[in-house]
């Protein structure tokens, strides 16, 4: 199980780090071979920033490499799903709603999709 320190994990360093983290998204695809669960990682850390109200919606720029292909943008909503899975498992409902509140996740869900925001937005409500 992942547990990551919040005392010392700051959306400082996340930001930081935001550029060292797209090759490593970018590779998602082909870790997943050797590694099923390494995309766990990636939901957790989604799931983490929404629920202790330090989400930024410029995290979501990591999963940028990931709507280069039709392959990489279902491994993209594959992980918007997941993170909202672990959402309503840690805190119910009302996570999920304060995630489909950020228009950048949605929007990013849609692009991914290839569908309106609105129904991406009610696919993923219905999805997790």
């Amino acid at each position: 199980m992942l547990e990551l320190a919040w005392g010392w994990l700051t959306f400082c360093m996340l930001s930081s780090s935001l550029e060292a983290l797209q090759p490593a998204i970018q590779q998602l695809e082909e870790w997943k071979i050797d590694a099923p669960q390494c995309d766990n990682f990636c939901q957790s850390l989604l799931e983490k920033l929404i629920e202790k109200d330090a989400f930024n919606p410029v995290i979501l720029r990591a999963l940028q490499p990931l709507m280069q292909s039709d392959t990489q943008k279902k491994l993209c909503w594959k992980q918007l799903i997941g993170c909202l899975r672990k959402l309503k498992k840690s805190g119910g409902q009302n996570l999920v709603r304060k995630a489909l509140d950020i228009q950048e996740l949605v929007s990013l869900a849609a692009n991914a999709r290839g569908c309106p925001v609105e129904n991406a937005r009610r696919t993923l409500e219905s999805e997790c």
